[in-house]
């Protein structure tokens, strides 16, 4: 028991060591713990202290930049009045420069003024002093006038005179133009059908007839032959035509001539015109023409310009039908040829009247196509 005893004391007392010790650690603990809390004071105050500087010199920053950027805008300030002085100085020295020179032109006005008021006073005094001459040396009359004037006087006689003298060349210069425009109304006739010489000249008093060959040829066509010219067209800007018995019968002012073949029909007695049309044979129906030329009767004239391209739908009815009329190339026409030619229905020969130019890219006139043709002459009544 007494074993049991001390082993409780011993356990009571290692109780209260242990109990000494957790005292001891408590102790400890808090001073560690008023230890922690003082340094977190510390650094919570040096912190504070931090954060104040920083403050404080960010307000010092702020401050001087508020400054310096006052600073900047006295300087511009400044600089806009320098500015402004130095543009109202310029302006005054302007201005006082403009006032300088308006008063030397007054000053140059004022001396020319007066430079010519003494030259005009000198003028005066020499021509007094002319005149006072003049009539100083001019001799006495026998009734005691002066005899002439002064100088002046015979200045102004003189124009006088070329006045007169220009009137004069003036009245004859009108009498020469009316006296020629008097002979030419007279003995010229402006329809320039006659002419007729007057008899004082020497010639004879016959009127001299001048006569106009029909459609423009070089002379005129015997009896019982008609006048003719047909044209072919230019490429395709220029169209073609045709004259017969002076008359017009197909072209671009009467606005009835197309693309292809235009043919006219003449009656071969009279010359009165049947029929005129255009064929487009480039795209048109082909059969139109051929029932067009198979309709012709006999003695009647066929007229053919080209324009543009005859040959595109040209086929072999079409070629023999113009062979029949007498051509010799309606087998070789072909695309954008020049062909003109005039014929009738049944004819033995090939007629002499046709001309014909292949397209060939070497010769052509214009860009594609070949010059246009032109066929004049006289045509008998009766082809056959």
């Amino acid at each position: 028991m007494e074993e049991d005893e001390e082993a409780m004391e011993e356990d009571e007392e290692a109780m209260e060591e242990d109990e000494e010790v957790m005292e001891e650690d408590e102790e400890v603990m808090e001073e560690d713990e008023e230890a922690a809390m003082e340094m977190d004071e510390e650094e919570a105050m040096d912190e504070e202290e931090a954060m104040d500087e920083e403050e404080a010199m960010d307000e010092e920053e702020a401050m001087d930049e508020e400054e310096a950027m006052e600073m900047d805008e006295e300087e511009a300030m400044d600089e806009e009045e320098a500015m402004e002085m130095d543009e109202e100085e310029a302006m005054d020295e302007e201005e006082a420069m403009d006032e300088e020179e308006v008063m030397d032109e007054e000053e140059a006005m004022d001396e020319e003024e007066a430079m010519d008021e003494e030259e005009a006073m000198d003028e005066e005094e020499a021509m007094d002093e002319e005149e006072a001459m003049d009539e100083e040396e001019l001799p006495l009359s026998d009734s005691g006038f002066i005899s002439a004037g002064p100088r002046w006087l015979h200045a102004a006689l003189h124009v006088d005179r070329m006045r007169v003298s220009v009137i004069i060349r003036l009245l004859a210069l009108t009498f020469a133009l009316v006296t020629t425009c008097i002979f030419i109304r007279t003995y010229i006739s402006f329809g320039m059908k006659t002419v007729r010489l007057p008899r004082w000249l020497g010639a004879a008093s016959k009127e001299i007839q001048v006569v106009k060959s029909k459609c423009g040829l070089s002379k005129p066509c015997p009896a019982n032959f008609f006048a003719f010219k047909i044209r072919t067209g230019a490429a395709n800007v220029v169209g073609p035509s045709m004259c017969f018995e002076n008359k017009v019968i197909m072209s671009s002012v009467k606005n009835n001539v197309g693309r292809g073949l235009n043919i006219a029909l003449i009656n071969g007695s009279t010359g009165m015109v049947l029929k005129q049309g255009s064929f487009d044979m480039y795209s048109g129906d082909a059969d139109v023409l051929i029932k067009f030329l198979k309709a012709i009767p006999e003695g009647t004239l066929v007229l053919v310009a080209s324009y543009d391209d005859p040959g595109t739908k040209m086929n072999d009815e079409i070629r023999t039908l113009f062979a029949n009329f007498g051509s010799s190339h309606a087998k070789e026409i072909g695309f954008r040829d020049s062909w003109v030619f005039i014929g009738t229905k049944n004819l033995n020969n090939k007629t002499p009247f046709e001309q014909y130019l292949k397209n060939n890219p070497a010769t052509n006139k214009y860009e594609g196509w070949p010059e246009l043709l032109e066929l004049e002459g006289c045509v008998p009544q009766k082809m056959f």
